[in-house]
C-alpha cells in the first residue's frame, strides 16, 4: 500500500509541473518542477489565495532564477515555502544596478502573516560593487508578522533584510546572513537564534567598514542576536547603529571568529536620524570559547546636537533573561518551529519523490543532514582558506628581486605543480590529411605527434604567397560540448556535416559567426588548432559525456598527472611543432584565445619563450574574487585549470605575468557575469605592477568592453591590430 502511495505522488508530479494536494491536517501541499522559476511564482500565487488553513510549498533542489523580477509577492496567510537545503535550494534574482532601492529590489516580498521558510538559500546577485557607494539590494523584505526562518541563508551585501511593520515579530534559528551595511534592517522585533552573520567586503579590495544592524522602531527588544557567530571577511566592522527610534538591538552569547576587526567603539556612535534607546553586549567570545566582552564600554552616541552617554555591557549573568521564551512569551516560535517542521517531514512529498527515483535507478535511500561542510560546492570555511593563500612566489612577494632569475625561479615552482609532464615524442611526424583552398590561404588538415602517447588531428591554415609567415596558435574555449574543439576556431572540413553544423552554430554565439582562425589567415597569419584533450578528436571512446570530465581528471591524478597541465604542455609542444614548419618565421609567433582558450593563451605565454605576444579574452581574475558566491556566479573553478598546489605560491595574474616583458592584450567583459569586473580589475592591476617595474607597462593593454562572454567581430579586429603592431 505504501508502495503504491508513492507511485501516484509520483505520477501526479509528472503529469503536471507542481502537485496540488490535500492531506490529512487540511494543508495544501504544492511541489514546484526542480529549477522551473515559472512553476514557483505559480505556486506562490495559488498559495496567495488558497483557502486552506496552511499551505507547504516544496521546492527541490535546483536554481529557481527570477531573472530581474522583484518585489515577488507572498501575501498568503500560513504560507510555508520548504527547500531541500541551503547548499541544494536557491532562489535568486537579479535587478539592474539602475534600480537599486531598499524598497525596489527585494527577491521576496512578504505581507502575508506566519510565513514560514525553511531549508533554502534566497539571492539578491545585483552587483553591488559596481555600484559605487549605494547598492541596497534586498533578499527579504517583510511587511507581515510571525515570520518564522529555519535553515535560511540570504545572499546580498547591503540592506540584505528588511522587516517594514512596527508591530512584526520575526524569528530566525539556523540560519545564515550575509551583507556589508546595514544588512539586517528594520522595524518590529527580530530575534536571531544561533544564527551565523557573515560581513562581506565592504569594498572589492577588503577595506572600509561595515555595520551589521540597524534597528528602526520596536515594541520590545528591536532586534536579538542570541548565541550567534559572527564571521567577518572585511577590514572593520561594527555591530550595529540606530536608525529610528526607539531603536535597541543586543549582541548576547556571540562568537567572534574575528575579534581584532571588531571596531573599538564596537556600536556605531553616530546615529540614523536618532540616537539608539538601548544597545547592548553580553558574553561575548572568541572562536576557542574565551571570554572577550569588556567589562565596560560606556559610548556618547549623538545624532546632531542631541548626545547622550550609553553602557552598552551587561554582565554574563544577565544573558539567560534575554532567551526567545522570556521575551516572546505570548508566540513562542521556539516551540511554534518544532511543529512546523515536523508537520513539514511527514508531508514532505519532494523526499518521497527522491525515493522513488532512487530506488527506480537501484541507488538506495534518500539520506539527509542537518549540518554541512560544503555550500554550493565551496566548502563553508572558504574565505578563511583563501586568507593563508599569501603567494609567497608572485613578483613582489618573491625574495628574488632579479627579474629574470624571478622567472626562471616560478616557472620551475608551476612545472613542479603541474605534476609529471608527458614525454615527447622521438618525432613530430606530420602528416596532410586533407587540403583545400581558401579565399587567400590553404587549409590543411594535419596529424602529429603531440607527445609520446598521443597522435592528434590540427588544422593548419597558411597565407598565399612566399613566406615565412608570422604564425599563432589558436586555443579553442570550453564552452558549448565537447564534440567540437579545433572547430571552434577554425571553420572545419573533412568532417561529417553534424560537425560542421555544430562548429557554425558556436562560431555565431560565441565569435558573431566569424572564425577568428580563417580571419587572421586572410590578413597573412599562418594558424595553428588543435583539439585539448577530450575535446573534438581528442574525445572518450563511450562519447560524449561532460560530467565524465571530472572523473577522467581525478583519474589521471591517481597516476601522477594532471589532466589541465596536458593541456598546457600540449600546447607548449604545439607551439615547438609551429616553429618548425619552413613556412613559419619562428620569431614572429603569438597566441591566441577566448575563455578556457585565453586561460591557455596566457598560460603558454607564460612558460614557452617562443611567444612573443598573446591575446587573451575573457578569462582573467583572482582567486580570492573566483571561488566566492557573493557573485551569484554558477561557476567557480574546475578541473580544466586545475593545477594542485599552484595556489599555494601563484596566483592567475601572477602567472599571466611570467610572460613580461613580452606585449600581452587582455579584454574582459562589463557583462561577464563568470568574471566579475571587481576581481579582473584587481588582476588587471597586479600584471600592470609587474611590466611597470620592468619599465614595459605600455606593452600590456588591459581593457574592460560591455560585452558579455564572448569575442565578437569588434573584438577579433582588436586582435588583428595588435598582433599586426607585436608580431
Amino acid at each position: 500500500m505504501k508502495k503504491l502511495r508513492l507511485f501516484l505522488v509520483w505520477m501526479l508530479c509528472l503529469a503536471s509541473n507542481f502537485l496540488w494536494a490535500g492531506n490529512a491536517t487540511n494543508a495544501d501541499v504544492i511541489v514546484v518542477e526542480a529549477g522551473n522559476a515559472n512553476s514557483l511564482l505559480e505556486a506562490i500565487q495559488r498559495a496567495n489565495t488558497s483557502s486552506a488553513p496552511r499551505t507547504f510549498i516544496y521546492l527541490p533542489a535546483g536554481k529557481y532564477d527570477l531573472g530581474k523580477r522583484v518585489l515577488n509577492l507572498v501575501a498568503g496567510k500560513n504560507v510555508c515555502l520548504i527547500g531541500q537545503g541551503m547548499d541544494q535550494t536557491l532562489i535568486v534574482n537579479k535587478p539592474d544596478v539602475e534600480d537599486e532601492g531598499i524598497s525596489k529590489t527585494a527577491t521576496l516580498l512578504i505581507t502575508g502573516d506566519n510565513t514560514y521558510l525553511q531549508d533554502l538559500t534566497i539571492q539578491n546577485a545585483m552587483d553591488y560593487y559596481s555600484a559605487k557607494g549605494a547598492g541596497r539590494a534586498v533578499c527579504i523584505q517583510d511587511l507581515g508578522s510571525h515570520t518564522i526562518c529555519n535553515r535560511v541563508r540570504l545572499l546580498s551585501c547591503q540592506d540584505t533584510y528588511y522587516t517594514k511593520n512596527n508591530g512584526g515579530e520575526y524569528y530566525w534559528k539556523n540560519s545564515e546572513i550575509h551583507g556589508t551595511i546595514d544588512f539586517v534592517c528594520g522595524r518590529g522585533d527580530v530575534y536571531f537564534d544561533q544564527c551565523r552573520i557573515v560581513v562581506e567586503k565592504r569594498n572589492a579590495d577588503g577595506t572600509g567598514s561595515c555595520v551589521i544592524a540597524a534597528p528602526h522602531s520596536s515594541k520590545t527588544f528591536g532586534m536579538m542576536f542570541y548565541g550567534c557567530t559572527i564571521e567577518n571577511h572585511t577590514q572593520e566592522y561594527c555591530y550595529a547603529r540606530s536608525w529610528g527610534a526607539p531603536s535597541r538591538c543586543y549582541f548576547v552569547n556571540t562568537t567572534l571568529l574575528d575579534p581584532s576587526r571588531l571596531a573599538s567603539s564596537r556600536f556605531t556612535p553616530q546615529g540614523m536620524g536618532c540616537i539608539p534607546d538601548r544597545f547592548v553586549e553580553c558574553n561575548t567570545k572568541d572562536a576557542q570559547g574565551n571570554v572577550i566582552s569588556p567589562k565596560h564600554n560606556a559610548i556618547t552616541f549623538f545624532r546632531g546636537d542631541i548626545k547622550q552617554k550609553m553602557e552598552t555591557i551587561e554582565p554574563a549573568k544577565n544573558a539567560d533573561k534575554y532567551k526567545v521564551e522570556n521575551l516572546l512569551k505570548e508566540w513562542r516560535p521556539d516551540l511554534k518551529l518544532q511543529e512546523l517542521e515536523s508537520e513539514a517531514a511527514q508531508l514532505k512529498p519532494t523526499q518521497k519523490l527522491a525515493e522513488v527515483s532512487k530506488a527506480k535507478s537501484g541507488k538506495g535511500k534518500l539520506q539527509t543532514r542537518e549540518n554541512y561542510e560544503f555550500d554550493f560546492d565551496l566548502p563553508r570555511y572558504v574565505e578563511q582558506l583563501k586568507t593563508e593563500l599569501t603567494y609567497p612566489m608572485a613578483w613582489g612577494n618573491s625574495p628574488i628581486k632579479n627579474f629574470a632569475k624571478w622567472k626562471k625561479a616560478a616557472r620551475q615552482k608551476i612545472f613542479e605543480c603541474m605534476m609529471t609532464p608527458p614525454r615527447r615524442a622521438k618525432s613530430w611526424d606530420m602528416k596532410v590529411i586533407a587540403e583545400e583552398q581558401r579565399d587567400g590561404y590553404r587549409a590543411q588538415k594535419i596529424s602529429f605527434c603531440v607527445n609520446a602517447y598521443a597522435r592528434i588531428t590540427a588544422y593548419l591554415l597558411i597565407p598565399d604567397g612566399k613566406g615565412p609567415f608570422p604564425a599563432v596558435n589558436a586555443l579553442h574555449d570550453h564552452g558549448a560540448h565537447l564534440y567540437i574543439g579545433k572547430e571552434k576556431m577554425i571553420r572545419p572540413f573533412d568532417v561529417d556535416t553534424a560537425v560542421v553544423a555544430d562548429a557554425d552554430a558556436w562560431a555565431k554565439k560565441l565569435y558573431e559567426g566569424q572564425y577568428l582562425g580563417d580571419y587572421l589567415a586572410r590578413h597573412g597569419y599562418v594558424v595553428f588548432s588543435a583539439d585539448a584533450p577530450l575535446w573534438g578528436e581528442r574525445s572518450r571512446k563511450e562519447g560524449i559525456d561532460r560530467n565524465k570530465y571530472d572523473i577522467i581528471a581525478g583519474n589521471m591524478m591517481m597516476l601522477g598527472r594532471d589532466l589541465s597541465a596536458f593541456m598546457t604542455y600540449d600546447d607548449m609542444a604545439g607551439t615547438d611543432f609551429l616553429s618548425t614548419l619552413p613556412m613559419v618565421d619562428k620569431d614572429r609567433i603569438g597566441c591566441v584565445g577566448c575563455s578556457m582558450g585565453a586561460y591557455r593563451s596566457w598560460m603558454l605565454a607564460a612558460l614557452s619563450d617562443k611567444i612573443k605576444a598573446s591575446a587573451n579574452i575573457c578569462w582573467m581574475i583572482t582567486t580570492d574574487d573566483q571561488l566566492t558566491l557573493r557573485y551569484g556566479r554558477k561557476e567557480n573553478g574546475g578541473f580544466a585549470n586545475c593545477i594542485p598546489a599552484l595556489r599555494q605560491y601563484l596566483d592567475y595574474p601572477h602567472i599571466a605575468s611570467l610572460a613580461c616583458p613580452h606585449p600581452s592584450l587582455f579584454i574582459s567583459g562589463t557583462l561577464d557575469h563568470l568574471f566579475p569586473v571587481p576581481g579582473v580589475k584587481k588582476a588587471f592591476a597586479q600584471m600592470h605592477a609587474v611590466w611597470d617595474s620592468q619599465h614595459a607597462d605600455s606593452l600590456l593593454t588591459t581593457e574592460l568592453w560591455d560585452v558579455p562572454h564572448s569575442c565578437g567581430l569588434r573584438i577579433q579586429q582588436k586582435i588583428l591590430q595588435f598582433l599586426d603592431q607585436n608580431l
